[in-house]
């Protein structure tokens, strides 16, 4: 019996995990030690509706892991992207017509950074009452508290993600997949005068790495100061077009040789080029880039199809980023120098 309960439960606490660590690696992990405690300590009373108790034990241990992480030299947190096809039985959620938060928006890039800046419990305060809409007395059972501390964490919670970007996109998903299409084509022909129009004029580059990365470690703020270290760090290899939770998202993967040669001392600590990264863009209300978002982590990409990717995948879907780039930005003077530099660098194979 509980065998079965946790096959049956196994979907719904992924998806809970997932969301309280922000890593599908990391959910991993807690998934496997939510069963390894359920099925050495089992609960004392088995006629008792197992949802509450396996859900209890699960966030339990996320808000253990949570606890224990240390600050890392990166300055900006960014979650472990994946796949989510519309079907997905991990991400279940409300799909009443009045509910806060759809079920694709609870695990959109922008509503897991903004989970991040929450406590552990008004973490699972949130996800327990907004996204798998539980009630008040559901919720306090299963985190083993009162109704008073569960209304409390949820004010607390909903107060501080009405300040962030947890919204509705602003355009939609076609339009946004051929900004990030045309800012890869501007980007890798260094196509100034395109950059110029396409990025805003105060733009932000968030950037999530490893310690021994070469990436940027503080947020990059403006314009040309994003130009200059995309230029800078930007390096060929295969790439793909993906939607990650819900959104565009471009996989950008080096050669194995090429990363290793890129290594510089910094400090004490010999830096190299990411060889796998994740980059994601928000739009304004004009259609501009007002930011990037570069995921470089290895940990948090672990979960990502980077079998598919091959020059021979690059270059199908090749065509489609140089007419994104005709178009994007609409002002933007195309110049055919960039569609020649884009084919060299893009799928010239390293020698």
């Amino acid at each position: 019996m509980l065998e079965q309960a946790i096959r049956d439960h196994r979907d719904l606490l992924w998806g809970v995990c997932y969301r309280m660590l922000g890593s599908p690696a990391d959910a991993d992990d807690a998934l496997q030690a939510t069963f390894e405690k359920v099925l050495t300590h089992p609960p004392d009373d088995s006629a008792l509706p197992l949802r509450p108790w396996l859900l209890r034990v699960a966030i339990n241990h996320c808000r253990d892991e949570l606890r224990k992480r240390n600050t890392r030299a990166s300055a900006f947190w960014l979650p472990g992207p994946l796949e989510t096809p519309e079907n997905d039985s991990r991400f279940v959620g409300s799909e009443a017509p009045d509910a806060r938060y759809s079920r694709m928006q609870s695990v959109s890039l922008a509503f897991m950074v903004a989970l991040h800046a929450l406590t552990p419990l008004q973490r699972a305060v949130l996800i327990l009452r907004d996204v798998l809409d539980l009630s008040v007395a559901e919720t306090a059972e299963a985190l083993e508290t009162s109704a008073s501390n569960v209304k409390m964490a949820l004010h607390r919670a909903r107060a501080q993600l009405a300040k962030g970007p947890v919204r509705p996109p602003l355009h939609d998903r076609a339009t946004e997949s051929r900004v990030l299409q045309a800012l890869l084509v501007h980007f890798a022909a260094h196509n100034v005068s395109a950059l110029t129009e396409l990025l805003t004029r105060d733009v932000l580059l968030c950037n999530d790495a490893d310690e021994d990365q070469i990436a940027a470690h503080r947020i990059v703020r403006g314009r040309d100061k994003v130009m200059l270290f995309q230029f800078k760090t930007a390096r060929s290899g295969r790439f793909a077009f993906k939607v990650l939770n819900g959104q565009p998202a471009l996989l950008v993967e080096l050669p194995p040789k090429l990363a290793p040669s890129s290594g510089r001392v910094i400090g004490s600590t010999t830096r190299e080029l990411p060889r796998r990264a994740v980059l994601w863009i928000e739009l304004d209300a004009a259609g501009n880039v007002a930011a990037l978002h570069i995921q470089t982590q290895r940990r948090k990409l672990e979960h990502l199809p980077w079998q598919a990717l091959s020059w021979a995948s690059a270059a199908s879907q090749l065509a489609a980023a140089l007419v994104s780039a005709l178009r994007f930005p609409q002002r933007g003077a195309w110049r055919l120098r960039a569609a020649r530099a884009l084919v060299s660098a893009v799928l010239r194979r390293p020698q």
